[in-house]
Order: C-alpha cells, then structure tokens, then sequence
C-alpha cells in the first residue's frame, strides 16, 4: 500500500528511490494493492508512478477526480500507465471529489472484475464507463443526490456486462436504475439500491418487474432496496393505491432462489400539502399492509429463505395527522388513518418454521393477545415445534414506534425461547458516561420483550 506521496517524498529522498530502480524494476516488485492520486500535482508525480506499477498488483485505488480538462489529461494518462503496467488488475476504486470529469474511460481493463466508485455525482457519467467490461462481477457505486438528473435518459451501453453478479448502488434515481437493470444481460445474484424519485407506487412494482426477469429467476438471491416515494403537493397519487405489499411486490414472488429480502419505504414530501390527503394516506397503508394469508404466500414462495426485513419510515406522519383532521366526519377516513395492523404473531411462527433457515425478521405484526399468547404456549409444548436458526426478531415496522401491545412479557419470552433457542434479544445499553446527558424515555413493551429475551438466551448459553 503507497499512501501521502507528495507530503513526505521530497528530494532528496525521491532521488535516492528513482537511483534505485534506475535498471527499470519496480520499487515494489510484489507489490499487490496500489493506492495512488488520480491525477498528480507534481510533475514527479509520473516518475513515482512509474517506479510503483508492477505485474503483480491487482488491485488500484484512485482518489481525488476533480472535473476540469487538466485533471482528465492527467487521469487518462495515469489510466493508460496503469492498464499497460497492471495486466492482472481485476480489482478498481475511485474515490471522487465530485463530479466525474470527460473523457474518462476505462476500457482498458479487461480483465476487471470489481469496480467501487465512491461519492461520484452524475449516475449516467459512472454508468457508461462501464462499457466494454466484460468480466465485471461486482460494482458498487454511491452517488451525491441526484435528484435534478432523475428523469435523464442513459446513453445506450455498448456491453451488456455479462458477467455481472453483484450491483450495489448507494442513491440513485428510480428511472435511471430502470434503464440500467433493462440494459443488463447478466444473471445478477445481490441487487442492492437506494431508489429516489419515485412518484407512483406502480413504478416500484415496474421495477420490480425489470429485476425479475426470466434471466434472474434462479440466480436473484439477495434483494436490499430502500424507496423514498414523493408526496406531491397537488395530490398527484394512484387512485385507488395498491391494496396491498404483496401486491406492490408480486414480481418478486417467481424467484424460489431468494434468500435475503430487505425492502424500506419511506415518504418525503415535496412542497407544502395543500389537499386532502385521506386518499394519499389510504394509498401509503395500502403499501405497508401485510395479513396472515400474505406472509404464508412469501413463505411458500421463498423456502430458502434467511432473512425478511419490511420496514418503512414514519419521519412523516404529519399526513396521517391531515388525514385524521378530516376524518372528523367521515368513518371511512377514520379507517384509512389509521395503519394496517400486520400480521399475527402466530402467522410470524408459521413463516419461520416453514423457513427453517430464517434468521433475521422485521415486520410490523398486530397486536398480542391473551388467547394469542396461550396458542403460542401450546405450540412450545409440542414436538418438532422448533427453529434454530432465528436470532433477531423485531415486531414493529419501524423501530422507533409502532410497537404492538403484548401481553404477560415474562410468559411471552418463555414461549419464545422454546421456540427460537438461539434467539439473542438485545442486551442492556451501555451505562451513561459522567457528564453525558440522559435520555430517559419510556420503555416500549417490545424493549422489555428483547432484553427478557436476551436474558434467557444467556443463562441458558452454553459453556
């Protein structure tokens, strides 16, 4: 690894290092990770690269683009220099200032097969410079926001990257995501993004539909993927919205290989709302509604599955508050404000029993009741009625609220336990430092069900 290369190598110490390798051998000639600015201030700065490249690295980490045309004379120059040198590269990361500068190109490297660019600022700039990279498996990107860019069309893509397996993008609009993932030719396995600019719920299920395609049915294993839908000030909403979250994600019923779905929604207005925004929060719980009978068609439908985490964000409840303001005479209204109770918790334990390798569940469920919790003791007591491989279990949709009422917490965690053995809880948090502020606030009865469960899952550890 080469770090501060400018601030410490002066003359006459840089002289001392080309003598060295005056021969023409490199500095470090099984040097195998290679971190080095994108483009140099200094005019050593050739010569230090130079003496560093050697056939042995396979890994490059660039920093420091900078948009304007010296700095890409620079970098193209410095690419050119490491393709030639770097034949067994397969590994690239940049790590960008801003936005891309042109004329960047990294056709080059034929035989990459990561590439990680960080804090970059146009999506379609990054996007096709993946052109031509054939044996790409992995490319992760994070990008500024990029809403003024959302509705940009790519320019089309030379290659299909049919080797790419694991997409990772960090922010990135809706409708850019769409054309990429339509543009792919390749089995992707790990899909993970955070998709903004979504202004219908139909365009989730749309893209939903891209990432399913026939190409992916066997391949697709991992899906994480968060949205920040818009709420428009004009009342621009689906009417009626979808009725349901199975409905919003049915495409992603065909993919028997799924082992991991992590999927967030979250609201962000966009202006002051001025309407009536009963339809709009009708809408919105539509989304987030998950019944015993849909949780059972996840199940049957991802056997393999590890971990199903469905949350959603609640930062802006100030709609559900219009909404309520109008439901003041309006018994429909009334139940439209109010969120969709979720599934049982004995629907929860059929999921995880029909999913023997479930180990992580997030979801919103209903509230807990006398009669629910005897069926649970009931159903510990019974033969074959264990999962061991579940460790975190949280009950509510978003964690800071919406946790359901329970009953007996010391009886519920027993049952539990016998259930989930390996159920780990949470533990206690850590003591307040002296001079630190408390945060003392009500303890929710999901908290107190977590550190119950905690505490069994300790005295019963094994030594």
């Amino acid at each position: 690894m080469y770090h501060d290369y400018d601030r410490w190598i002066h003359p006459p110490y840089s002289t001392l290092l080309f003598e060295a390798t005056s021969d023409g051998s490199p500095l470090f000639p099984n040097l195998q990770v290679l971190r080095f600015p994108a483009a140099y201030r200094y005019p050593l700065g050739k010569e230090f690269l130079r003496i560093l490249l050697t056939p042995t690295i396979e890994a490059f980490i660039f920093f420091g683009f900078y948009n304007s045309k010296f700095h890409s004379k620079k970098i193209n120059e410095n690419l050119a220099s490491v393709a030639t040198a770097c034949k067994r590269l397969e590994h690239l990361r940049v790590h960008c200032d801003g936005q891309m500068p042109g004329g960047i190109s990294f056709q080059k490297f034929r035989n990459l097969r990561s590439a990680y660019f960080e804090n970059a600022y146009s999506c379609g700039d990054v996007l096709t410079m993946l052109n031509s990279l054939d044996h790409l498996e992995y490319f992760r990107a994070t990008f500024y926001d990029t809403f003024q860019q959302s509705r940009t069309p790519l320019p089309p893509l030379s290659s299909t990257l049919p080797a790419l397996r694991t997409l990772h993008i960090g922010t990135i609009p809706l409708y850019t995501m769409h054309q990429f993932l339509s543009s792919l030719n390749a089995p992707l396995s790990d899909v993970r993004a955070n998709i903004t600019d979504v202004r219908f719920f139909s365009e989730v299920t749309q893209l939903f539909d891209t990432l399913c395609s026939p190409r992916n049915a066997t391949s697709l294993h991992t899906v994480d993927v968060s949205f920040i839908i818009l709420d428009w000030p004009d009342g621009r909403f689906e009417r009626p919205g979808p009725s349901s979250f199975l409905k919003l994600t049915a495409p992603l019923l065909c993919l028997p290989s799924l082992a991991s779905l992590r999927v967030h929604l979250s609201r962000q207005p966009w202006g002051v709302i001025e309407y009536d925004a009963t339809d709009a929060v009708r809408a919105w719980h539509g989304a987030l509604a998950i019944d015993n009978a849909a949780l059972k068609t996840m199940a049957c439908a991802w056997p393999r599955l590890r971990h199903l985490v469905l949350t959603y964000s609640s930062e802006f409840t100030f709609m559900d508050a219009v909404a309520a303001v109008a439901a003041q005479d309006s018994p429909d209204a009334a139940a439209a404000a109010r969120p969709p109770p979720g599934p049982s918790l004995g629907a929860v334990v059929d999921v995880t029993l029909a999913c023997p390798d479930l180990k992580e569940f997030e979801m919103k469920v209903a509230d807990v009741s006398e009669d629910d919790l005897k069926l649970l003791e009931a159903r510990a007591e019974m033969d074959g009625a264990r999962q061991t491989a579940l460790v975190d279990l949280y009950l509510q949709g978003n964690r800071s609220e919406d946790s359901p009422q329970l009953p007996d917490l010391d009886r519920l965690a027993v049952a539990l336990h016998h259930i989930f053995p390996k159920l780990r809880g949470t533990g206690p948090p850590p003591p307040i430092q002296k001079g630190e502020p408390s945060d003392i606030t009500m303890e929710s009865d999901l908290q107190t069900l977590l550190k119950k469960l905690y505490a069994l899952s300790i005295d019963n550890r094994v030594p």
